[in-house]
C-alpha cells in the first residue's frame, strides 16, 4: 500500500481552516448587516502603518448619543477617504468601538479573499485523493485488455 505524503494533509488542514475563519467573519458580517444600527460618521484622520498603510479614523454619535471614534480595520496604500468626508457607519449597540464604515470592501474583502485562498489550498490537498489516470480518461490497464486470442 502507497503512503501518502503529509502535504497534502498539511494544506487541506489549512484551507479547511481557513475557510472556516471565512465562514466566521462573512456570518459576522451578515450578523452586523442584520442588527447593527447606523449612523453618519466623518473622517477625523488617519493612522499609519509601519508598512505604509493608510487606515482612516472615524468619528460618529450613537443613537444613545455617545462619541465614539474608532479605527477602521482595512487600509490602504493610498487613503480611500478623505478628511472631513461623511461616510455610513454600522455599529452593534453593545459594542459600538467594534463599528465598521458600511462599504462593500470594508465589509466583505476579508471573508472573500480568505474564502479564495481556503479554496485553493483544499483544492491542492484535494486533488492528491484524486485518482488520475496516466493512460487517460476511462482506460484500462494494460493487463486487462483483451488481445484478441481466445
Amino acid at each position: 500500500m502507497r503512503r501518502l505524503p503529509i502535504r497534502p494533509f498539511v494544506f487541506l488542514a489549512i484551507g479547511l481552516g481557513v475557510w472556516a475563519l471565512s465562514a466566521y467573519l462573512y456570518m459576522n458580517a451578515r450578523q452586523l448587516i442584520a442588527h447593527g444600527e447606523h449612523a453618519r460618521g466623518t473622517v477625523t484622520g488617519f493612522r499609519r502603518s509601519r508598512s505604509s498603510y493608510y487606515y482612516p479614523v472615524v468619528a460618529f454619535t450613537t443613537a444613545e448619543g455617545s462619541q465614539i471614534e474608532f479605527v477602521e480595520n482595512s487600509g490602504s496604500s493610498s487613503p480611500a477617504f478623505v478628511k472631513g468626508q461623511q461616510v455610513e457607519v454600522i455599529y452593534v449597540p453593545e459594542n459600538p468601538n467594534s463599528a465598521k464604515i458600511n462599504t462593500f470592501f470594508d465589509l466583505w474583502a476579508l471573508p472573500l479573499f480568505l474564502a479564495i485562498f481556503g479554496t485553493i489550498f483544499s483544492l491542492v490537498g484535494f486533488a492528491v485523493f484524486v485518482p488520475w489516470k496516466d493512460e487517460g480518461y476511462g482506460s484500462r490497464p494494460a493487463s486487462s485488455r483483451h488481445n484478441g486470442v481466445g
